[in-house]
């Protein structure tokens, strides 16, 4: 054991027979707190779903600083970001042949539209890309469907990111996806594309699960299957927007930073509850609930309610590029953004980490390797949640908004949270306050405002 983990060992020693007392007592007030659920009511109520872009973007930009400020934060801001701005318009779809029928569907986001009059034609149901290659030009001038049920987020989302140009590349007309979600409530799951500049842009909307099951019927009783689409969708200018930050000063290094995150737009659909108003008033929470306990943390927290993280993560790369020359002050940036299941634990996303792909775990099959010091002062923080239970420390991602930070060489933390039943509502209409269990909202806050706390202490590094 080098000196540096000999003294943090030490360290560690000192503050265990310190905190579990006080650990104790921000558990306890969390579990009795309805600060951030009614938080989560007023926002989901008042403001309700948030595109980046939107009118109501701006009403929660108001909304976040509204409360930081009258929770005591100091130098409450926003700070600017340019967000893209993609509007949705009036979209349909409707089955012509071998019956009429009205399906449902969601664009998805950032998808070019139809021309005024539809796309009528003929659906091809693929099951995989290959399936897709090996069609080749068979599907020119048709509709594809890719029909691929749900396994998992990270498997099922490449089809809506990439489906579009790939189903460009062989001449289709436009793209339909299964959703990529485990809900079976006729409630299709939007989310954004990325087009490949090599291909055409064509329209690209999800379909419900049901609705992909019976097109997939139909077309193995060798029915022919004809849609007609209808997408007002378009891509207009940037716009000015920003995060939204609130701090609770360091009182021994107020320079160095803690980061409790979350991010403050939704989806145009539902009202952004799991995704990720949850997240942000957990964030609130965590840190109010410390201020409200006069609990002064060494070390500056740092509430930020991130911009346009669901259609280009401009709000994170925008943070990184005015804080580039203090990143090295950031001990450490968490992130919530998994909905509100109960937090399990927390994981450890390493400084410098390559770029990923949106829905790709870099840390699946053991990819890449902890500096064993790193990961052994991250796990040792476990102990300090002993009375919440939140103690499982492990390698993996933190966050969208924070990975530009991690990327360059920042500790990013995620929170661990049980997501069993996040895909039955994730960028659906589905997603609203009235799934919210507020019992798992009070301890969530609790975990995190112990783990701010612990972080708080400027003799406990991370790097």
């Amino acid at each position: 054991m080098n000196v540096r983990s000999f003294a943090f060992l030490l360290i560690s020693a000192f503050l265990i027979a310190q905190t579990p007392e006080i650990s104790k007592s921000i558990y306890d007030k969390a579990l009795i707190s309805n600060e951030a659920y009614e938080m989560l009511d007023d926002l989901t109520l008042n403001v309700g779903h948030r595109l980046s872009g939107s009118e109501n973007f701006t009403k929660a930009m108001a909304w976040g600083v509204a409360q930081l400020k009258a929770k005591g934060f100091e130098n409450v801001r926003i700070e600017k970001v340019m967000s893209p701005r993609w509007v949705r318009g009036k979209e349909s779809i409707q089955l012509i042949s071998p019956r009429p029928i009205n399906l449902t569907m969601l664009g998805v986001g950032m998808s070019v539209g139809t021309p005024k009059e539809g796309i009528t034609a003929e659906v091809v149901i693929v099951d995989s890309f290959e399936h897709l290659d090996k069609l080749g030009e068979q599907v020119k001038n048709k509709i594809v469907l890719f029909d691929v049920p749900f396994v998992t987020y990270d498997k099922s989302v490449s089809y809506r990111s990439s489906g579009a140009s790939r189903a460009a590349q062989y001449g289709a007309m436009a793209c339909l996806v299964r959703s990529a979600g485990s809900s079976n409530s006729n409630t299709p799951h939007t989310g954004t594309l990325s087009y490949d500049p090599r291909w055409p842009k064509i329209p690209a909307a999800a379909l419900s699960l049901e609705h992909a099951a019976l097109l997939r019927r139909m077309s193995e009783a060798n029915q022919k299957v004809i849609v007609r689409l209808n997408m007002e969708a378009e891509q207009l200018s940037d716009v000015e927007e920003g995060n939204v930050i609130g701090e609770i000063m360091g009182s021994k290094n107020p320079k160095e930073i803690i980061v409790l995150s979350g991010h403050l737009d939704s989806w145009d659909v539902g009202q952004g509850a799991q995704d990720d108003g949850a997240g942000c008033v957990i964030a609130i929470g965590a840190a109010s609930l410390l201020k409200q306990m006069n609990i002064v943390p060494e070390r500056t927290i740092r509430v930020i309610l991130f911009a346009n993280e669901e259609n280009g993560v401009a709000g994170g790369r925008s943070y990184r590029d005015q804080n580039k020359l203090k990143l090295t002050k950031h001990i450490a940036l968490l992130e919530s953004d998994s909905g509100n299941g109960r937090i399990t634990g927390f994981t450890l996303d390493l400084p410098g980490r390559p770029a990923r792909q949106r829905g790709v775990n870099l840390y699946d099959n053991g990819n890449l390797k902890a500096d064993p010091g790193l990961l052994y002062r991250f796990q040792s923080l476990a102990k300090f949640q002993e009375v919440s239970g939140a103690k499982t420390f492990t390698l993996g991602m933190s966050g969208v908004d924070v990975s530009p930070m991690v990327e360059a060489g920042s500790v990013g933390i995620g929170a661990s949270h049980d997501m069993s039943k996040y895909f039955d509502v994730h960028h659906t209409e589905a997603d609203t306050f009235d799934k919210i269990i507020k019992g798992d909202l009070q301890h969530n806050v609790g975990s995190v405002a112990i783990l701010a706390y612990t972080l708080s202490f400027v003799s406990t590094r991370l790097q």
